[in-house]
């Protein structure tokens, strides 16, 4: 690999890396690199297909990074980053991480990217077999004598990232941790998350927004323009907890994805799709969360061998507190919906499901009805 500021050429990444200066570009030339890579300055590594989509098929040799062979071998709920970004100002374009499970159903990496900083570039790379998250950005939680009473580090939410065309496939086949198998997923963050495509994973796109309550955010997420596969979620958006430090920072826009289903893991044979969860708390306030065009298609849930016991497109889920209408925001505009369509309140927030339905959003011909179930659970319910 060729560092071009310095004109130095290197045979690791990691080699590079540590004798790069600030700002340095470093050009990784196809081939395999069997190593762990930790990047703790502001660096630019360029893999030999920066600049196309890590799905497309006019992708070239691939920069390959994988765990060393000799290296220790973990569950697939234990969290061992492949590569590990703890600097502001990077960018990650035009690779390939991946591993593979052994036959004792262990991991070299269970992580494929993952960033504790903001001012971050993740784009164009393909992520593979990476079975707790594919690409992870998250700010460390300061925890207290009482877990769920935490906030996320003193300077808040990280904030200026991208991921963006990239392509992560196979996070979570073998369902041994039944809460991850994560995409893309952003704790204590705010992103544009675009162009990505997520494919045969458990959940697609998870978003916890908490941040410092004095803190300000300067900007809005948005989930844009991405394709998203997955067995069990499409999106997990939540606030991240139920103690009072954990201050929403922003609102989100939900635009032009595309949600469907994909074959479960062999060890599993039934379970739950949710397109959508929104778990929202008390100190979601003055918030919104926004849901436009957008298409949402389960007409292939026949087509597998996996059986699904449930088919919820909306699912809502409180946490602790109470809320009131004007609390949150849910918008829903021009969200195309197909197949098999629930659309469930278990908040007990003051949510007119009614504003989800015709003539906001399209909907296939059918049977609508709106069910309220025990005072808590109200039900809309299009069925072809």
């Amino acid at each position: 690999m060729h560092n071009l500021d310095k004109d130095e050429w290197y045979d690791e990444i990691q080699q590079a890396i540590d004798v790069a200066e600030d700002n340095n570009t470093l050009l990784v030339y196809p081939g395999t690199y069997e190593e762990f890579v930790t990047i703790d300055k502001p660096l630019i590594l360029l893999g030999p297909n920066a600049g196309i989509p890590g799905c497309n098929n006019n992708r070239g040799d691939e920069a390959v990074i994988k765990p060393p062979a000799d290296a220790d071998r973990v569950e697939p709920n234990v969290t061992r980053f492949l590569v590990a970004v703890s600097a502001e100002g990077v960018v990650i374009d035009g690779f390939m991480m991946t591993d593979e499970e052994d036959e004792n159903g262990k991991f070299g990496a269970t992580v494929g990217i993952n960033s504790k900083e903001g001012d971050f570039q993740c784009l164009n790379n393909y992520v593979k077999s990476m079975p707790f998250y594919g690409i992870n950005v998250a700010r460390p939680a300061k925890a207290t004598t009482d877990w769920y009473d935490k906030t996320v580090a003193d300077d808040g939410a990280i904030e200026e990232v991208l991921i963006q065309g990239n392509c992560i496939e196979e996070t979570a086949l073998v369902d041994a941790v039944p809460t991850w198998g994560y995409g893309i997923s952003l704790s204590g963050t705010i992103a544009d998350v675009v162009e990505n495509k997520i494919k045969d994973s458990r959940v697609g796109i998870h978003i916890q927004p908490y941040n410092q309550p004095d803190v300000e955010i300067t900007k809005d997420g948005l989930v844009k323009d991405n394709v998203v596969e997955t067995y069990r979620i499409g999106v997990f958006h939540h606030t991240g907890g139920v103690s009072g430090h954990y201050a929403v920072s922003a609102n989100w826009l939900f635009e032009g994805n595309t949600f469907t289903l994909c074959e479960g893991p062999l060890n599993v044979t039934t379970g739950s799709y949710w397109g959508v969860i929104t778990w929202t708390s008390k100190f979601y306030h003055d918030k919104s969360i926004e849901f436009v065009n957008n298409t949402f298609d389960t007409t292939n849930k026949d087509d597998f061998t996996f059986n699904w016991d449930e088919i919820i497109v909306f699912l809502y889920r409180n946490d602790i507190g109470t809320h009131t209408a004007n609390d949150i925001n849910f918008i829903y505009i021009d969200n195309t919906f197909t197949g098999m369509v629930t659309i469930m309140n278990r908040s007990g927030l003051e949510i007119d499901l009614t504003e989800v339905g015709d003539p906001n959003n399209n909907f296939p011909d059918g049977d609508t009805e709106i069910v309220t179930i025990d005072d808590t659970d109200d039900v809309l319910r299009y069925v072809e």
